[in-house]
């Protein structure tokens, strides 16, 4: 089902651009993760999210901590997260309860040089990620 759902989602690019999107994926492991203040990270405007199972994404950070980092591109002094914005909402509800947990935030900084690549990015990811990861 998987690989249905990816042919479906990179025909729209060259052959010679698939390329290029599935090395931004494999690159993913190489990236260093960053400490970003909470305050500096903001919604991507293209990021369609649902609310589901955000009481659950929030039970896990608190029982279990944050496991994986959330991937932003830089958009001038602010980082738009592209992937884990539940996650992000999540530690967003913990702040607003007390929690100083997350002043600073683990993420993955990733630089894009094509906005589709970046937007194909956040499709694949939200595609083929469970929720709550």
């Amino acid at each position: 089902m998987y690989a249905e759902l990816r042919n479906q989602t990179l025909p729209a690019f060259a052959a010679g651009e698939k390329k290029k999107f599935k090395e931004y994926i494999r690159n993913e492991r190489l990236l260093k993760v960053q400490s970003i203040p909470f305050t500096s990270l903001v919604k991507h405007p293209a990021l369609l999210a649902s609310f589901d199972g955000l009481p659950e994404i929030t039970e896990s950070i608190v029982s279990n901590g944050l496991k994986t980092p959330l991937t932003v591109v830089r958009r001038g002094d602010k980082y738009a997260v592209i992937c884990g914005y539940k996650r992000y909402l999540a530690m967003g509800a913990l702040r607003k309860n007390g929690s100083a947990l997350f002043d600073d935030v683990p993420c993955y900084v990733k630089t894009f040089e094509d906005e589709r690549f970046e937007k194909m990015y956040m499709d694949f990811d939200n595609l083929f990620v469970p929720d709550g990861l």
